[in-house]
């Protein structure tokens, strides 16, 4: 048999090299929701909000979480 690599899919979750971690089963989305667009963009404007050079532990995670919910979506 061959063994086949499964990546995750960016529904699921979108962790990445900022350090934040939006996971998608831990938001309820709007009826027009794109998941992946928007989780990036947040993540995006978290990153230029809060510089890596600066150490502030969970600040852009919750800029991140608040760019969320600005456009819709609801913490479960």
């Amino acid at each position: 048999t061959i063994a086949i690599p499964i990546r995750a899919r960016l529904s699921d979750s979108a962790a990445n090299d900022s350090g934040l971690m939006l996971l998608y089963r831990d938001w309820i989305p709007p009826p027009d929701a794109k998941w992946e667009k928007d989780s990036l963009e947040c993540d995006y404007q978290a990153r230029d909000a809060v510089p890596s050079l600066i150490r502030m532990p969970g600040r852009r995670q919750l800029i991140a979480e608040r760019c969320l919910m600005e456009r819709g979506y609801v913490r479960r």
